[in-house]
């Protein structure tokens, strides 16, 4: 019934759903739990009250959609995650998704980039991508293993990387390589990751009891996060798909990376990301 209207009116429609501000988005419906023999990547639910539902309906709502943010220039988004480290064994993540609120309308001043400007990167779709990343450990947590980068780590760069190739929907369901809306890539402008949570009480999900964040968690996660993200800003496998990356804690900038566009990933080191989950490309993801 929604398409026998006429396409003005459902312009209008999408108009609405894409600048309404979601005052309230929906509690985590699930924790996903990263263990370090487990699969990195779990899916996040449908969100209410916008109008990513609407997206994932058919191939022409999805494209009509996509021409109304592209008539506004690109949205912005938020994608906040809850942390928790439970030390038990040789212990694992726990990630408590609060959605992407879609779009984020009030962005942090203190976060606007203070490095030169640059070009921007032709048609971004995206704006900004806020990634808040709230500590609620008293424990440190796994980066790296023997083996290479742990669940969490990874997790983090398929979310990223998701999100790069298919936009929010890349968040919510699998999409293979022949979906239609794989043409339909979402570059970034200005990527932030921002840590928050130090001193702060949270609620141990398992125990109940009342914990603490310490500092040097904070101080942990802000250093692990800088080498990873150092690694993958100066490496090339943004160029052309990010303009800039910030790194923040509690809002403060601590470091930031402008994108050279012109500098390609090597073959090896694509190919050994890849194995990981990092593919950002379409002829990429068909080989996959």
């Amino acid at each position: 019934m929604f398409l026998v209207l006429a396409r003005e009116i459902r312009d209008h429609i999408y108009d609405k759903l894409l600048l309404a501000l979601n005052e309230t988005p929906p509690e985590p419906s699930e924790r996903i739990t990263l263990q370090l023999t487990s699969r990195p990547w779990r899916r996040i639910p449908l969100a209410r009250g916008t109008c990513v539902g609407l997206m994932s309906t058919c191939r022409q709502v999805y494209g009509e959609i996509i021409a109304s943010i592209e008539r506004h220039g690109g949205l912005s988004f938020e994608l906040q995650l809850k942390v928790n480290r439970i030390p038990q064994g040789f212990g694992y993540e726990q990630i408590l998704p609060r959605w992407i609120r879609f779009p984020l309308l009030v962005y942090p001043k203190s976060l606007e980039p203070r490095i030169a400007a640059s070009a921007t990167i032709p048609n971004s779709k995206c704006r900004k991508f806020y990634l808040s990343f709230e500590i609620q450990s008293e424990n440190r947590f796994s980066w790296w293993g023997d083996g290479g980068p742990t669940s969490l780590t990874t997790t983090l760069f398929n979310m990223l990387a998701a999100f790069l190739l298919h936009g929010p929907l890349g968040l919510h369901q699998s999409i293979s390589a022949e979906s239609d809306t794989q043409t339909n890539m979402w570059d970034i402008d200005t990527l932030v990751v921002d840590v928050i949570g130090g001193g702060t009480a949270f609620e141990d999900p398992d125990s109940g009891q009342l914990c603490t964040v310490p500092e040097t968690v904070v101080t942990d996660t802000q250093r692990q996060l800088y080498m990873q993200l150092r690694k993958i800003c100066r490496s090339g496998a943004l160029a052309g798909r990010v303009r800039v990356v910030i790194l923040s804690v509690a809002g403060d900038i601590k470091n930031e990376w402008l994108i050279d566009q012109g500098k390609k990933i090597s073959v090896k080191l694509r190919d050994q990301w890849a194995r990981y989950g990092w593919i950002i490309e379409k002829k990429d993801l068909e080989k996959s």
